[in-house]
């Protein structure tokens, strides 16, 4: 013990030297075994392992006194608990009774296989240590409680403590653990990059021109595009790369304006696509009638057996001429062979639906703003009762119903009608459910626009 030992202590080792000088004669005797380890005067330097077992604790007392001469008075009474490694080293309260080290293994082992020059330096120098001394002004008050339970008292060793005098909870822990991980990830995905600034640049811009042949511009381009065409290519994650790539593909877009693809067209059957009809998809911009006339066609070639698609143009012709003024639409088709017609109504700044379910006889009105054309709905009616009789179905001369089908999908600006439209048919030819909002129309702009280009529908 070092030399700041409250006064308090050393009053206690007054009471406890009679009951040591008590006990002198039973110790007092060498160890027949090994007569040279004796001292001038009889008494005994060193006491084997053995007489620890069979002497008396009043004979263990003494030896402990005469052996430690000064450092029997600082281990009357005093607790000391060191942590150093793999042990930890306690002194009893009444120390003259017994002296032990606990093992972190459960295992205890004798004092005297330790010197006490050691166990000095252990607590003195070990990475962690508990002192029972206060400041001088207020070590002469202190009290050293009778019993101390060592597991209970805390060892600040853990590598995340946030303050010296409290232990990080588990929970904090992790999370530390977990965001250094990540972090630490990030650091050496950036590191370990194969690919540099330069050749991703020139990948990018053979990439955007393969885009501007195949698409005309790069309306369809989204970053799922980019980054897994990266990813199947140089086998590497670019997320953390995401702000050079924007810029590289600002910088192309800057260099290839649109009048340099103004000579891109698409051909499909009898119609056909330029630049400004594809503009139509970009943006909130409202889609033409070459737009969904030859998606439509896509739509009914996909399911051919089962759809018929109508011309955007036919209910128009229908109402302004009537029956005869488009008896020759359906001059290679029998309607009633079919299980669905889909009829797109285009009423001045609006886009509607009109379908025809021919088994059930049930006309179904779809409208994103949910308004109700009956007069459409109508006219439909009376042209199938016609195109029944002309080919010559008297069973479809009776028993048809209109619907108005709500719960549907609805836009929620002024310039997506159409969009909605294209996703009704798509979704109704293919018996796939309407999992489709606003907030998809940005993403099925896109998908519209390389399915026109491809001339194939996505699924």
């Amino acid at each position: 013990m070092n030399n700041n030992t409250p006064e308090s202590l050393g009053a206690e080792n007054e009471i406890c030297a009679p009951e040591i000088g008590h006990t002198q004669d039973v110790s007092a005797e060498p160890c027949s075994e090994d007569p040279a380890s004796g001292g001038q005067d009889g008494s005994v330097d060193a006491v084997p392992p053995e007489l620890h077992v069979s002497a008396s604790p009043e004979a263990e007392a003494l030896h402990q006194v005469e052996t430690n001469g000064a450092l029997a008075e600082d281990h009357c009474s005093d607790i000391v608990v060191s942590v150093t490694g793999k042990e930890i080293a306690v002194s009893d309260q009444d120390g003259a009774e017994s002296k032990e080290v606990v093992g972190v293994d459960g295992m205890t082992l004798s004092q005297s296989l330790l010197q006490d020059s050691d166990v000095s330096d252990n607590f003195a120098n070990g990475p962690f240590s508990m002192e029972l001394t206060q400041n001088e002004d207020s070590s002469s008050q202190m009290e050293v409680e009778g019993s101390l339970d060592i597991f209970n008292s805390k060892l600040l060793d853990h590598p995340y403590c946030k303050s010296p005098l409290e232990e990080p909870s588990p929970e904090s822990t992790g999370k530390n653990l977990k965001s250094g991980a990540r972090k630490g990830g990030k650091r050496n995905s950036q590191k370990t990059s194969r690919v540099a600034d330069e050749q991703l640049a020139a990948w990018l811009c053979g990439f955007l021109d393969e885009v501007m042949k195949k698409y005309g511009s790069l309306v369809p381009l989204c970053e799922k595009d980019v980054m897994g065409r990266l990813k199947e290519v140089f086998n590497e994650d670019f997320s953390h790369r995401k702000p050079f790539i924007t810029r590289e593909i600002m910088k192309y877009r800057e260099k290839h304006p649109k009048t340099s693809t103004c000579n891109f067209r698409v051909f499909y059957n009898k119609h056909m696509l330029d630049m400004d009809d594809l503009a139509t998809l970009e943006g909130q911009n409202w889609l033409n009638d070459q737009i969904i006339n030859m998606y439509g066609e896509l739509v009914m070639d996909a399911v051919p057996e089962k759809v018929h698609f109508f011309n955007s143009f036919f209910h128009r012709q229908l109402v302004t001429k009537g029956y005869n003024g488009v008896k020759r639409w359906t001059k290679k088709v029998d309607l009633f062979k079919k299980t669905l017609l889909l009829i797109p109504i285009h009423l001045e700044v609006h886009w509607s639906l009109i379908t025809v379910n021919i088994p059930s006889r049930i006309i179904s009105f779809y409208d994103s703003q949910g308004i109700h054309f009956k007069f459409c709905v109508e006219n439909i009616r009376k042209y199938l009762l016609t195109e029944a009789k002309e080919k010559n179905h008297p069973e479809f001369l009776q028993g048809w119903q209109t619907a108005v089908t709500k719960c549907i999908p609805q836009q929620k600006n002024d310039s997506d009608c159409g969009v909605f439209v294209l996703q009704y048919c798509k979704c109704l030819a293919l018996d796939q459910p309407f999992q489709f909002s606003q907030e998809d129309m940005p993403r099925v702009r896109k998908r519209i626009y390389k399915e026109l280009c491809e001339r194939q529908l996505i699924d």
